[in-house]
């Protein structure tokens, strides 16, 4: 919601509101009411994780660590039946200079919220992060990811889950092939369905980069301290 302001050339805030049934609505989930208490769920557990990084210090600052909670305040209105008329949420300000300052935050399909494997949702992220605005794509041998990915079930497991995403194509907005190098060494390859030949049956439109459905994903890992 921050970057889509940014994205229509509106002034950013780091509070936003919003209709639950709207949220609910582009992370694909249903919107009955247990789903609404689910959400709210939801947001007490970021209000109430504590993340420390050292990422993004300033050049020249002594600071080496930030703590924040994924979310600084959030609230929630009904009216007198309890029905939802909406909610909002305030962003810490680690995070929302993040997304202001640029190059923090992804954007990412709403159809991301469809995929259910772990494996498949990571993969998903390591391609939108590399190969997102590559002409070319994008490319890591099968062991290389297996090593970014800190799995701890075995090589030829992870890989086999791999070879399943790629077969199954399913990834939103990119597509994935595995070929081998000069090594004889696994590479899956990764590029924007949007570059690929017309004639390709995988091929599709570029969207408009003012069309963000979904919500966003941060570039580097947090470390977790305590939560709920």
């Amino acid at each position: 919601m921050t970057t889509e302001a940014i994205d229509r050339g509106g002034v950013p805030s780091p509070s936003v509101r919003f209709h639950p049934y709207s949220l609910l609505k582009g992370i694909r989930r249903p919107t009955g009411g247990d789903h609404y208490k689910r959400l709210q769920d939801a947001l007490r557990r970021l209000a109430s994780t504590y993340v420390e990084t050292n990422i993004r210090v300033p050049k020249g600052s002594r600071k080496k660590v930030a703590g924040f909670h994924w979310v600084e305040h959030w609230d929630s209105y009904e009216d007198g039946n309890g029905k939802p008329t909406g909610m909002s949420i305030t962003l810490p300000a680690w995070l929302y200079e993040g997304i202001v300052q640029g190059g923090g935050v992804l954007s990412i399909h709403e159809d991301y919220f469809l995929l259910t494997g772990g494996v498949e949702r990571w993969l998903y992220r390591v391609v939108r992060k590399h190969a997102g605005v590559q002409e070319f794509g994008w490319s890591f041998t099968m062991r290389q990811l297996y090593e970014k990915s800190g799995c701890v079930s075995r090589f030829t497991d992870f890989a086999l889950d791999v070879r399943k995403i790629v077969e199954a194509g399913t990834l939103p907005e990119y597509a994935l092939d595995i070929s081998r190098n000069a090594e004889g060494d696994a590479v899956v390859s990764m590029i924007r369905r949007s570059r690929l030949a017309v004639d390709d049956a995988r091929f599709e439109i570029p969207r408009s980069p003012r069309r963000r459905h979904g919500g966003g994903i941060t570039r580097k890992a947090f470390r977790f301290v305590a939560g709920a």
